[in-house]
């Protein structure tokens, strides 16, 4: 069995597939077999929470665990195509385009609209071609669309810790080629000005306080708008090195005229999202709170941070490395070339 099938992976192919009829009728035997098997402690409890959350007895969710197993272990060609079809419109349908607006968005004559009725005739459909256009246009893994990996993404997409002037350069290229950009700064419920302040006070002597970046992007092909999501590291506001990051490129972004905005997630979303355990849309889109990072970098008392606001303007200013990459975003057309700039060559037309 690939490993990189998850459990939901194969109880969801499991549960999709029509019954089969057995070649012959089981004898009375067959039917039932009892079996007794002692699970540990730890064990016992994820199969009975995995088991209440599917509505289903613990008996039912192991019979059903060991039955997808082998199904996967006997015929793996059909488990894995079976699941690149399922992720192929699984990706779609995430982030927010119709189904019947799918063919527009791949190579040009890739797909019909018929074939997306039939799953075998989209298995067919399904070239390397096709496979690397869409993840490429939604940034995941080809292996996680194909069914062999169980993350959508590389995680982190790239570093911004020490790398200031890489996060900058990638936001320039983000707004040159996107509709519409937004950088969100991710933290985990519960998360305050007041909670910041203690983590950078206590440094790591308490608990971490992580914060991570994002980059939304905006696009609109064809008539057919989407977003999609760059992941970057999620580190803690309690290093002061991390917390300079941060706040440099919240000024890159101040600076630079993109918006910016905080966003709180549960726990477990948060890991899922910077781990890349699950499609990034969902996660974000479904939050409902919000914190205001623009606020660290006001110059009041309202600021509770504000007397390091002057070792950031220092760090951004003559070590970061970003302003230079200001003028790409707020004069884009300056650049002389583009395909130049996205190799590491960045020349500006002065005139």
């Amino acid at each position: 069995m690939k490993v990189g099938l998850s459990l939901t992976s194969l109880l969801t192919n499991l549960i999709s597939k029509s019954p089969k009829q057995p070649l012959e009728p089981e004898s009375e035997d067959e039917k039932k077999i009892g079996t007794t098997i002692r699970f540990e402690p730890p064990t016992r409890r994820f199969i009975e929470s995995q088991a209440e959350h599917l509505g289903i007895s613990t008996q039912e969710f192991v019979a059903m665990t060991f039955k997808a197993i082998m199904n996967a272990t006997v015929e793996p060609q059909s488990t894995e195509l079976e699941l690149m079809v399922s992720r192929f419109i699984e990706l779609f349908v995430a982030h927010g385009v119709p189904i019947s607006d799918i063919p527009k968005l791949l190579p040009e004559g890739a797909l019909a609209r018929s074939d997306l009725l039939e799953k075998k005739s989209l298995v067919d459909k399904l070239s390397d071609e096709v496979l690397d256009s869409t993840s490429e246009l939604f940034g995941v893994n080809i292996g996680w669309l194909k069914g062999v990996k169980q993350q959508p993404y590389k995680t982190p997409a790239f570093r911004w810790y020490k790398n200031v002037d890489g996060f900058a350069m990638r936001l320039a290229i983000a707004c040159h080629e996107s509709r519409r950009v937004r950088v969100l700064f991710v933290g985990e419920r519960g998360l305050t000005m007041e909670s910041l302040l203690e983590a950078k006070e206590s440094d790591d002597s308490i608990s971490p306080v992580n914060v991570g970046v994002v980059i939304e992007k905006e696009f609109l092909v064809d008539g057919v708008g989407f977003k999609t999501y760059e992941i970057w590291e999620s580190e803690r506001w309690n290093y002061w090195r991390c917390r300079h990051c941060l706040k440099a490129i919240m000024m890159f972004c101040e600076k630079s005229r993109v918006r910016y905005d905080g966003v709180l997630l549960s726990q477990e979303a948060m890991i899922s999202l910077f781990e890349g355990k699950e499609i990034a849309n969902p996660l974000i889109e479904a939050s409902r709170e919000s914190w205001t990072p623009d606020q660290l970098l006001w110059g009041d008392e309202r600021n509770l941070e504000l007397s390091e606001l002057d070792a950031i303007r220092e760090f951004y200013e003559e070590d970061s490395g970003a302003p230079k990459y200001e003028v790409a975003i707020t004069q884009p057309f300056s650049v002389k070339d583009w395909d130049a700039f996205k190799r590491g060559r960045y020349e500006i037309d002065s005139e």
